[in-house]
């Protein structure tokens, strides 16, 4: 007896917390209101975080619940869930991008690398020259090797896009006389241009 009562109010709590968080029945709306309430349990709105994702056009609206996370909440894991999420929807809004450039300078490196890989979706790729300075930066000083090949795997991605790479020729930033194979390397390069020790380094490098 004792067994069933036990298992009943176990049941019970689980429908309860089912109620109050994300169900199979949950919108997008709601979803984003369990990722925007800072007393929600880490666990619950990273969850929702993970759920609003695969949303699509619907949770476009709610972006901007995204953007904030990615940029003001204290938890790192969040932060970083939030940096994914947006590499899911692509470029939802003008504020994508450089909340993304932004986040690549945090201290925490798993949000850097998220927001690296970020700009492995060729549509905010598409929108990526803003942030070729931080990700060369990060490519080349970061002190993680999975951040820095993250990072010069975007910088890839964006200077492999033909109208990027036309404005960075015409604005010097691919240096075409570097002797390297790859214009993401010469990008990076020229974007760091001023740091004498980073480019004398990689010019040892590149010549090896």
């Amino acid at each position: 007896m004792a067994g069933s009562l036990a298992l009943l109010f176990w049941l019970a709590c689980g429908a309860l917390v089912s109620a109050q968080g994300v169900g199979p029945d949950s919108s997008a709306g709601e979803i984003a209101e369990i990722i925007d309430d800072s007393t929600r349990h880490l666990d619950e709105r990273l969850e929702a975080i993970r759920v609003l994702s695969g949303y699509g056009e619907e949770a476009i609206p709610f972006a901007h619940v995204l953007l904030e996370v990615l940029l003001e909440a204290p938890s790192s894991d969040l932060r970083s869930a939030a940096a994914v999420a947006l590499r899911e929807l692509g470029p939802i809004g003008c504020g994508v991008v450089p909340a993304l450039t932004q986040a690549l300078r945090t201290p925490h490196p798993t949000v850097r690398l998220r927001s690296a890989e970020a700009f492995l979706n060729l549509e905010i790729a598409a929108q990526g020259e803003r942030a070729v300075g931080n990700l060369a930066r990060m490519a080349y000083r970061d002190d993680r090797v999975e951040n820095r090949a993250a990072a010069f795997a975007s910088l890839e991605a964006i200077a492999s896009k033909p109208p990027i790479v036309q404005r960075l020729l015409r604005r010097g930033l691919l240096a075409p006389g570097i002797p390297d194979r790859t214009p993401y390397i010469r990008l990076a390069v020229a974007t760091e241009a001023s740091e004498a020790p980073v480019v004398e380094a990689l010019a040892r490098s590149l010549d090896q």
